[in-house]
């Protein structure tokens, strides 16, 4: 068993066997409990919270906590909440409160239920009041999600100038605290959207930088590089491309993974273009 694993299963077996409440029975205590393992078992915390009537929890405070970690909860459990029914109450409660941590949760997760809407100005207006309050979070990741957040919407508003700036700034943010493999996955996405204005050039230069400086690549974050390279030499060096294609696919054995449609357009160019 790895370090910590341990702990989050006896914190987890307590929750399991309290979990059977009416939501009077409910702290900030257990809710601190479960807050410190979601990363780790979303889907367990989810189960637990599921059971628990926050109707009949008496004590605002306790009652906001429990609807800002179900709406914490939803979301790293990839469920796309579309309602801010849940997260509405949480912001009226913080906003006139000096509790910096859970404001800018709850400033956080009310831009991503916009976001999933596809209201993104009302999405960057929440992340816009969660700027000036980012260090204030006890969550060290928390400013980076912010910062890939906005990367995100302006990628999808095709601001690919802003979205490039603000997923480096999450890459830094990610480097500040030695998660490589997000660093990594932030400044790729900064590169594609150098390639999406027509840098190609750069994008070269952080392909280089990344393989220098990092460690052993994950399988995903080695499959975007190949990605980027190709989409990179197919405007630079053309005629490099199809042995870059070749050394991709001898790289990534994995289906679910490769890109078949790109690899037989290339193919398929190549074989034209020899035709012709």
């Amino acid at each position: 068993m790895r370090p910590g694993l341990a702990l989050i299963t006896v914190v987890l077996s307590v929750l399991l066997c309290s979990s059977c409440t009416t939501g009077t029975e409910l702290s900030l205590k257990r809710l601190d409990e479960m807050e410190s393992v979601i990363n780790e078992s979303p889907d367990s915390i989810l189960n637990i919270l599921t059971k628990i009537d926050h109707t009949r929890i008496k004590s605002a405070k306790v009652r906001s906590r429990f609807l800002l970690l179900y709406s914490i909860a939803l979301d790293k459990n990839r469920i796309d909440v579309k309602s801010d029914s849940l997260i509405a109450p949480v912001l009226e409660y913080y906003s006139g409160k000096k509790e910096c941590h859970h404001k800018l949760q709850a400033l956080y997760y009310a831009a991503r239920v916009q976001e999933n809407n596809g209201d993104y100005s009302a999405a960057m207006e929440y992340l816009a009041q969660a700027e000036p309050i980012l260090h204030t979070s006890k969550d060290k990741n928390l400013a980076a999600l912010t910062y890939a957040s906005k990367g995100r919407i302006y990628s999808k508003m095709l601001d690919y100038g802003q979205a490039g700036s603000n997923f480096n700034k999450a890459a830094s943010e990610y480097l500040r605290y030695g998660n490589e493999g997000r660093y990594i996955s932030n400044r790729l996405r900064a590169a594609d959207c150098l390639l999406m204005s027509g840098e190609a050039d750069q994008v070269c230069r952080i392909i280089t930088e990344i393989e220098k400086a990092a460690g052993d690549l994950s399988l995903d974050n080695l499959n975007k590089i190949y990605i980027l390279k190709l989409r990179t030499s197919e405007i630079l060096e053309p005629e490099n491309t199809e042995n870059i294609l070749n050394s991709y696919l001898a790289s990534i054995n994995n289906p679910t993974l490769t890109d078949w449609l790109y690899a037989a357009r290339i193919y398929i160019g190549n074989n034209k273009s020899e035709e012709e």
